[in-house]
């Protein structure tokens, strides 16, 4: 069986989430043709289309009720949510304390790697790695197999590229018969409308994160979630484990925190 998930971030000064929702392609075919019913109940894009933008129908209550019907669909469609927050102070801290030393030459190295001074493309790149790879994912969703496939969609971006190299270090940890993903896409939202959807999971993640949770009752459809807080602990082991995939042994890492003196 194959799966498709469709992810989009949410970002202000304090929180980066990236968030979105998981279906069979034909889960997604009938999501599509409801949704793009609704879309002149949306707001207009740039190019005088209909296109949903959570944040644009937030700005008065009016468009506020017309995005109950858009979350109705989400819900009758879409069959495992995720949400991943990242606390951009902790990324940096994370990203300050990791020490990076080589024996042979006896100096410390910078690395010159996006996914290490990056916090967009961190978070993108393993989520991937949370919603796919190895046992954990497996465990946590019931639904998806260790035999199935699941392809993700991003909305376009400009480090796409860093992204998808990021996430190619980390396929290349596991043996070739457990890569179950292929590369990631990156698409325009306004053609690929689970990405409308991805925008209203992590819009309204990111406002959850700051306390104000979605205004309307929950609809109880049984919908699996999957849900990432990521602490400092988590992201220094993620960072740290990049490297050593990257790297192997060449380098000794060190959390700076726990240096004597």
């Amino acid at each position: 069986m194959n799966w498709q998930a469709f992810i989009d971030e949410s970002v202000d000064d304090e929180f980066i989430v990236f968030a979105g929702y998981i279906a069979t392609a034909e889960k997604w075919e009938a999501f599509s043709a409801e949704w793009e019913r609704l879309l002149p109940y949306a707001s207009l894009a740039k190019d005088n289309s209909y296109q949903f933008k959570m944040s644009s129908m937030a700005i008065n209550s009016e468009r506020m009720d017309r995005a109950r019907a858009f979350y109705r669909v989400i819900k009758n469609h879409a069959q495992v949510g995720f949400v991943s927050i990242l606390r951009i102070s902790d990324y940096e801290s994370a990203k300050t304390n990791i020490l990076v030393y080589d024996n042979e030459k006896k100096s410390d190295v910078i690395l010159p790697y996006p996914i290490l001074n990056n916090p967009y493309v961190f978070m993108a790149s393993f989520s991937m790695l949370w919603l796919w790879a190895g046992k954990d994912r497996f465990n946590l969703i019931k639904e998806i197999q260790p035999h199935h496939v699941v392809s993700f969609c991003f909305d376009e971006r400009s480090d796409k590229k860093h992204i998808s190299d990021s996430y190619e270090t980390i396929r290349s940890a596991f043996p070739a018969e457990h890569i179950l993903s292929p590369p990631p896409r990156f698409e325009n939202d306004q053609k690929f409308l689970p990405l409308q959807a991805a925008d209203f999971q992590a819009y309204w993640a990111r406002e959850g994160a700051h306390g104000r949770p979605l205004p309307w009752p929950m609809i109880d459809t049984g919908m699996q979630f999957l849900r990432i807080k990521n602490t400092e602990d988590a992201i220094f082991s993620g960072l740290r484990q990049w490297i050593r995939l990257k790297y192997g042994n060449r380098y000794e890492i060190v959390d700076r925190r726990h240096m004597l003196g």
